[in-house]
């Protein structure tokens, strides 16, 4: 479950960095 929220987050801070 770790892998998934991390992945959304990081998914999520990257396109809205971007």
């Amino acid at each position: 479950m770790s892998v998934i929220c991390q992945f959304i987050i990081i998914h999520a801070l990257s396109s809205h960095g971007r």
